[in-house]
């Protein structure tokens, strides 16, 4: 994708806000062909939630790339978040949000994490439909988290109501 846009003009940016040297993220992106990349270094001073730099401070560096690109340049940026990373051990975050039926903290901070990345995308989303050029925005999830309770996934299947033995398996 990055060198079929880079062929259609676009400027190309990564964001991973991780170490740039575990799993040589380095050099994949490098081959990948990504223009700019930033990194864990580049938020030096950003705002930490969790397990990483927050949702909220790497979705403001996504405006400021936008905000400063030349007039007409179009930009392609490919953002990996890690606010939500687990394991999922309590950290001072305010509680809005408990899981019924089942007593599980990690499974507790994993949904008010997710609440904060909900506003977060919100406010991201807001922010690009208030400008006149038109912005693609696509999210997805690469992996479902792990909890401490390894049965976690069985007893929230069990307590949803409907669900036949296939949609748990496929669940």
């Amino acid at each position: 994708m990055v060198s079929l846009l880079k062929e259609e003009g676009y400027t190309t940016y990564s964001i991973h806000p991780e170490n740039r040297r575990n799993w040589n993220r380095e050099k994949v992106y490098e081959y990948l062909g990504f223009d700019h990349s930033y990194w864990m270094e580049d938020f030096d001073g950003g705002e930490i939630l969790h397990a990483g730099i927050s949702d909220r401070e790497i979705y403001q560096r996504v405006i400021d790339i936008y905000e400063s690109r030349e007039a007409d340049a179009k930009l392609f940026l490919y953002n990996v978040t890690m606010q939500n990373h687990g394991g999922y051990t309590w950290v001072d975050l305010e509680e809005t949000i408990q899981a019924t039926n089942l007593d599980s903290r990690d499974l507790n901070m994993y949904l008010n994490l997710i609440r904060y990345s909900d506003d977060a995308f919100r406010e991201l989303v807001e922010y690009f439909d208030s400008q006149e050029e038109k912005v693609l925005i696509c999210m997805f999830g690469d992996h479902q988290p792990l909890f401490d309770i390894e049965d976690t996934y069985n007893v929230i299947c069990d307590i949803t109501p409907g669900l036949t033995a296939a949609d748990k398996l496929m669940n």
